[in-house]
């Protein structure tokens, strides 16, 4: 068992929720808990089982754009 607690990490905000594709998604990480080195930016087709990658980042940078073709979808850390 690890002594440094495990990070707890929600989408706070992501703007805009709908538009023309293709379409760029601002979202906005929020730490509520523990500590991380990286995040890592995750999507899917709405509907569908497998998260893809979107990109990983250093844990200061809290902001990540998605840029979406037509449809619906998913979006976590």
């Amino acid at each position: 068992m690890s002594d440094t607690p495990s990070a707890a990490l929600t989408i706070a905000s992501y703007e805009p929720r709908t538009g023309q594709a293709p379409l760029a998604v601002v979202a906005t990480a929020r730490l509520t808990a523990g500590r991380f080195d990286r995040l890592t930016w995750l999507w899917r087709p709405e509907g569908t089982e497998a998260w893809q990658i979107a990109a990983t980042s250093a844990a200061s940078d809290l902001t990540y754009t998605y840029r979406f073709a037509a449809g619906a979808y998913e979006i976590k850390l």
